[in-house]
């Protein structure tokens, strides 16, 4: 066996063979690499594919969630999805031109499994949101909830107009989607849920409330697969504002409503009905 000699004294061989295994030594050491493992041996990963049910195309920017992790897909339609835990979970992939599909699947410690999921377009969004609407905000779960009041309410209006701009000139939209993006203010006073503080740092521009607070303006939304409804309350911070779900029913619309915020977490249900078309 061929000795290992440089010529160098012994102290400096022994100095260049530990610089050699240095990059091998480094990632063991990597607090961040050591937790990605043990997160992998302790976790699963869903992997998959989206295509058209119809033309068998790839479908790219759909987004695709399990619990709280998520992926959008690429060009080829694929998606991963890593850091599971393990269980059943329910995977749902969404882009509004399509109509939403979801999938339970076994999530194994270690393991990918993999999935193929396929949709369909979805019908054209059954009418605007352009006008006026009343609004009623009720609070199932938060503070007033917590302290006992719960079924506190709020009342507002929320206007839909066609001559508001879209303040993303240039937004990216997915091939095919027929949706229109619409624009407008609302009158809602919510510091009943939230409080001063927390009401004025969820909003992006604001006109002067009562007692010197600040009240939130600006909104968009829009109408897709036939009847479904998304509404949110633009925020300041990307993780603020309020999100609305639901479905027109005639010239009323019901749904869900949530506070988007790591903590503390309020959600409610809510009635529009339209007071004023365009």
């Amino acid at each position: 066996m061929a000795s290992f000699d440089t010529g160098l004294p012994k102290f400096l061989r022994s100095l260049f063979v530990l610089l050699l295994l240095l990059p091998v030594l480094a990632p063991a050491s990597d607090p961040v690499a050591a937790r990605q493992r043990e997160l992998a041996i302790r976790t699963g990963i869903i992997a998959g594919r989206l295509t058209d049910a119809v033309t068998g195309e790839p479908l790219e920017e759909v987004d695709v969630s399990a619990k709280y992790l998520g992926d959008s897909t690429d060009a080829a339609g694929a998606f991963r999805i890593m850091y599971l835990d393990p269980g059943i979970v329910k995977l749902i992939a969404w882009r509004r031109d399509l109509v939403p599909s979801s999938q339970r699947v076994k999530v194994s410690a270690g393991r990918t499994v993999s999935v193929h999921l396929k949709m369909v377009r979805a019908p054209r969004a059954c009418c605007r949101l352009e006008g006026e609407w009343n609004i009623t905000l009720i609070l199932d779960k938060g503070r007033a909830v917590a302290s006992g009041r719960a079924g506190k309410q709020v009342e507002g209006t929320i206007r839909f107009s066609s001559a508001i701009p879209d303040p993303l000139p240039d937004r990216r939209r997915t091939r095919g989607d027929p949706t229109v993006d619409e624009f407008g203010e609302y009158r809602i006073d919510l510091r009943p849920f939230f409080g001063a503080a927390i009401t004025k740092s969820l909003t992006n521009t604001v006109f002067p409330g009562r007692e010197g607070a600040d009240i939130l303006t600006e909104v968009d939304g829009y109408v897709y697969n036939e009847s479904q409804v998304e509404i949110r309350f633009i925020p300041r911070m990307s993780h603020g504002g309020i999100s609305l779900s639901g479905r027109v029913q005639g010239d009323s619309i019901r749904g869900s409503w949530i506070k988007r915020d790591f903590a503390p977490r309020f959600e409610g249900h809510f009635v529009m009905k339209r007071a004023q078309r365009p």
